[in-house]
């Protein structure tokens, strides 16, 4: 018995246009969103070019990395909750609990993937920066990349096996790379559908805020930049507005299709 990828892709989505799902998950874009945007603001309005090397910048620049690794921790928690919601079906209350139980065993797995991942094609950039003709680098950029996709592919599952399995980290990456041996394909073309659909999402609602970017553009040669940006300051927050719904619905429309395939793939390992 195959995957029904047509069957994930519909549960996926019955999933996804929750009410209750998407205002939460809205609410934590939008939250991470502020927690990075106003450090940036702050160094805005507060550094000039002649303190760059100050300690004032130094400490903001700190607050700025503080608040990405805020929101990066606050959106692996709404990963985690929102994949043990799919597999449950119950309250969002419940979930979160979980998420709160298991959430440094799912951090501690984010962490080593990325170390793994890291240590894997570091060279591979190293070497293509040094390397000094064009084909040579095009070489190491396409093995870079290759190996990046088949990482991808060996870790795809683990957010799955502890937020539905409940596996410690050890045996959560192992049974990632177990299901991606056995069922390669299938995690390939989860990876591209759940990828394209989120994508095509994200591109959507991302229009408006791009349309305002380019209206402002022409502002750039008179000097005009910042001061146009401001005076269409509404629409901006608007079309932000729109492009973190669509990030959240992409989120969890691809979150729901990727765990409705792995559940598909172990209950037929069963």
């Amino acid at each position: 018995m195959g995957v029904s990828y047509e069957g994930a892709i519909g549960r996926g989505w019955q999933f996804a246009k929750s009410m209750e799902r998407l205002f939460l998950l809205f609410i934590i874009y939008l939250a991470s969103a502020l927690i990075v945007l106003l450090p940036i603001v702050s160094i805005y309005r507060n550094i000039t070019l002649g303190a760059l090397f100050t300690l004032n910048f130094a400490v903001s620049l700190l607050g700025f990395v503080a608040a990405i690794v805020i929101a990066g921790l606050l959106m692996l928690f709404s990963t985690l909750m929102f994949t043990h919601n799919y597999a449950n079906q119950k309250s969002l209350r419940k979930s979160a609990s979980f998420a709160k139980a298991k959430y440094l065993r799912f951090l501690g797995a984010t962490i080593i993937v990325t170390v793994i991942s890291v240590l894997v094609t570091f060279p591979f950039s190293i070497a293509d920066s040094l390397a000094q003709s064009a084909l040579a680098k095009i070489l190491l950029s396409s093995v870079n990349f290759i190996i990046s996709i088949i990482l991808s592919l060996i870790f795809f599952f683990v957010q799955q096996e502890i937020a539905v399995g409940g596996s410690r980290i050890g045996r959560a990456l192992g049974n990632s790379y177990a299901i991606f041996k056995r069922n390669w394909l299938q995690v390939l073309i989860t990876l591209i559908v759940s990828g394209l659909l989120g994508l095509l999402i994200i591109l959507i609602s991302a229009i408006p805020l791009i349309l305002m970017v380019v209206a402002t553009i022409p502002s750039i040669s008179t000097g005009q930049f910042v001061p146009a940006m401001l005076a269409n300051i509404p629409l901006f927050i608007l079309s932000g507005l729109i492009l973190i719904f669509g990030a959240t619905l992409s989120t969890l429309f691809s979150t729901g299709i990727r765990t409705d395939v792995y559940m598909q793939l172990k209950k037929r390992k069963k």
